[in-house]
């Protein structure tokens, strides 16, 4: 009979033991998938944009000053030049770092970066950024990036309907210019965007596959295979923070822009994911972590105890 009675005692421990561990591996699994999106670190970033090679990355990251650094291989030669209403040190979307918040003006233009040198024509080509616009009520849109010297140049012009509402309020878009048998002909790829959040975007050329994309938060959103124009990004001065170096259009950005990236190649959609989540890292919610501590530590005092 004690020997039945030790039998069942050590059955059951196991039993519960079993019951136990499975709880608490449940609780740790959960830990795993109950998260929430954080700001990333500005290392972390870098380090996945440099490993790509840009031609030109201003993180701006300066807290005084008019210049933006550029870090891209092309050096000081590409650095950036902000005036008007430019307000450095400003929040961002990466944890430790700052943005660039640019204020629109009329006349002679609000905020804007610009290079003092031309970047090389480019027949490959991504331009990408991080950005958090303020509103859809002006009337010809926000301009992230643009190299327009106003005319059918083989301009790029990328930012919230950047051209007089060629494309509609809230939609992020990029169109590129030139002629084709002495006509002017553009092409266009968009989609529409929030206000007041930060959003990946990232726009690409290619004139070896023939094609123009637009990604926003890591995904691609638009494709344009039917080019009437070529795909060359012109040999100019650039702008970020409108679509011209010398405003006429009143095209300025009101909002922020962070982590700015040139590329003299087109990113493919794997490369441009890895960029999003560089920026955005996944943490367990408090209350999930403690859950599975106070399990862990169940477990442990029930061991003991037997």
């Amino acid at each position: 009979m004690r020997l039945k009675n030790v039998k069942f005692t050590v059955y059951a421990g196991v039993s519960q033991m079993k019951i136990a561990t499975k709880i608490v591996l449940l609780c740790c699994a959960t830990c795993l998938w109950v998260t929430n999106s954080v700001q990333a670190g500005t290392l972390g970033y870098r380090n996945a944009v440099l490993a790509d090679s840009p031609i030109i990355y201003y993180e701006f990251d300066e807290t005084s000053g008019t210049t933006a650094d550029n870090i891209g291989s092309t050096g000081a030669t590409l650095d950036g030049t902000h005036v008007n209403g430019v307000t450095v040190n400003s929040a961002s979307f990466l944890n430790g770092g700052t943005s660039y918040e640019f204020t629109p003006a009329s006349g002679t233009g609000g905020g804007r970066v610009t290079t003092a040198n031309a970047v090389s024509t480019l027949s490959e080509w991504t331009v990408e950024a991080w950005i958090n616009y303020h509103t859809s009520e002006k009337v010809n849109g926000h301009g992230i990036f643009g190299n327009d010297l106003g005319g059918w140049n083989d301009d790029v012009l990328f930012g919230i309907d950047p051209e007089a509402s060629l494309t509609k309020d809230e939609y992020l878009s990029f169109d590129q210019q030139g002629k084709q048998g002495g006509t002017g002909v553009r092409d266009i790829v968009e989609y529409q965007i929030s206000t007041d959040a930060w959003h990946h975007v990232v726009a690409t050329g290619s004139s070896t596959d023939g094609t123009l994309k637009l990604y926003v938060d890591g995904g691609l959103v638009d494709t344009d295979t039917s080019i009437a124009n070529g795909i060359l990004l012109n040999g100019a001065r650039i702008a970020v923070g409108d679509i011209r170096v010398t405003p006429d259009r009143n095209t300025d950005f009101d909002g922020f822009i962070d982590e700015f990236a040139l590329y003299d190649t087109a990113l493919d959609a794997t490369t441009i994911a890895a960029h999003h989540d560089a920026g955005i890292i996944e943490i367990p919610e408090p209350s999930t972590l403690a859950l599975c501590a106070l399990s862990l530590l169940g477990l442990l005092a029930y061991r003991r105890w037997r």
